[in-house]
């Protein structure tokens, strides 16, 4: 995030015009990218980077939802390839990606 805090719930995803992988973000603000099986990687090449990231809705005491709506994490530009502004090169090298990212206004 903005602030230097991980975003550790959702997703970051990697595009290009033929091909998509994504990561689950973890409590630590990790993520391992994955396209046909878990966790094997994405190949080189430049991709659109776009990341979601939301609350759970919240229940009240008794189970009930409180309030269905997820509360987005992340500012809605970076939720669309077309919007993030986020491009990153991977080569056979790439071993790791950090993204700083603004909260919703």
């Amino acid at each position: 995030m903005e602030d230097g805090t991980p975003l550790t719930r959702g997703l970051v995803c990697f595009e290009t015009d033929t091909y998509r992988a994504r990561g689950t973000l973890t409590a630590d603000g990790t993520y391992r990218v994955s396209s046909e099986k878990a966790n094997d990687g994405i190949p080189p090449g430049t991709y659109k980077v776009y990341i979601f990231g939301a609350e759970a809705p919240v229940e009240d005491t008794e189970g009930r939802m409180r309030d269905a709506r997820a509360v987005p994490l992340v500012a809605v530009k970076y939720t669309n390839p077309d919007t993030s502004e986020i491009t990153v090169e991977i080569d056979a090298k790439t071993k790791q990606f950090d993204f700083q990212v603004e909260k919703p206004k």
